[in-house]
């Protein structure tokens, strides 16, 4: 979605409506919460170099053994200070991995529950739903989640055999019950744009909403994916979406020089992108040739030259809500 976010935040002030990941309600399968079974230690959970933050932030070293911990408060319920290479203990118990800590002579009891989004046997979500201190259970401000990498970390509920093969470009049908409601986080460059990171989440078969990391511009598009070489592992996404060509504000009587005469007018991008799936969810993107604009009240078509086109990664993110908390778009 890169290049038609970069020519909205060129030309308009900002389209009508505003995303609300927090009033969604994806019920996409891929979407649907299973609870996992705990892995049994910190380095094979996915929290492995993660960061945790409810008050007190807590580093994981990247082979799960250790833990930095700080916290700057001084009248909370937390041990205040900052502490390094903490040696930490876990033990699966019921459902939850508990993993306990000494910060400063006080007990840090951390319980983290996981989530298996779809019940296709692998986790994408890691919960903190308990804390205690010194036996004494704390209230959490919110709930604390972090994502896990998808397709790394195994659900040993579901037997080894029933896991799905996610190698290789998706077909139709394994996109709609698979990547269907959860997101890809495309990193892209264009000659003319330069650099730019784009959310799109697709929130049905045909439709999806996107947030522009870089200056949190939001919008919807219709879609629609193809599976066009399972011996090369490449897929595409033809793209739709509208807008209002409005005045910039602070000079009204300034002309769009890349669509004269389009001002008020309702405008349409039509182009579509190339994934070249490494699996179904990291892989390279391109803008195909051949992408256009229309002023939708006037009919008149605008060709794309080839400076505009994007190309770069995507990385899939099985829940943009918690991605969004984590990582705030730039508004």
């Amino acid at each position: 979605m890169k290049k038609s976010i970069c020519l909205i935040s060129s030309i308009l002030l900002f389209m009508s409506g505003c995303l609300s990941y927090d009033d969604e309600v994806a019920t996409s399968a891929s979407q649907t919460e299973v609870v996992a079974q705990a892995p049994a230690s910190v380095g094979s959970s996915g929290l492995s170099g993660k960061t945790v933050t409810f008050n007190p932030t807590l580093v994981f070293s990247t082979d799960g053994l250790t833990v930095d911990y700080s916290n700057s408060a001084t009248d909370g319920n937390y041990p205040n200070g900052s502490f390094s290479n903490i040696t930490l203990t876990d033990e699966v118990v019921g459902d939850r991995l508990i993993v306990t800590i000494t910060v400063n002579g006080e007990k840090l009891d951390l319980g983290f529950s996981f989530i298996d989004r779809g019940g296709e046997g692998y986790i994408d979500e890691v919960v903190l739903d308990l804390v205690e201190v010194d036996d004494q259970v704390q209230v959490l401000p919110a709930e604390i989640s972090v994502l896990v990498s998808p397709g790394t970390v195994r659900n040993e509920k579901v037997a080894e055999a029933a896991l799905p093969d996610f190698s290789g470009a998706p077909t139709e049908a394994e996109w709609n019950q698979y990547l269907v409601g959860t997101a890809m986080l495309f990193s892209e460059s264009s000659i003319r744009y330069g650099t730019d990171r784009t959310l799109v989440q697709f929130t049905s078969s045909s439709s999806g909403t996107y947030v522009d990391m870089e200056d949190g511009d939001t919008g919807t598009f219709t879609y629609s994916y193809s599976l066009t070489d399972a011996s090369q592992n490449i897929g595409k996404i033809t793209i739709s979406l509208e807008w209002e060509n409005l005045d910039d504000t602070d000079t009204p009587d300034q002309e769009d020089l890349d669509f004269p005469g389009t001002n008020g007018h309702t405008m349409r991008e039509d182009y579509s992108k190339s994934l070249s799936f490494t699996n179904f969810f990291e892989g390279s993107s391109s803008d195909n040739s051949g992408s256009i604009m229309t002023d939708i009240q006037t009919g008149k078509v605008y060709p794309l030259n080839e400076s505009e086109l994007y190309s770069g990664t995507f990385t899939t993110i099985t829940s943009p809500i918690v991605y969004l908390k984590n990582n705030p778009a730039t508004n």
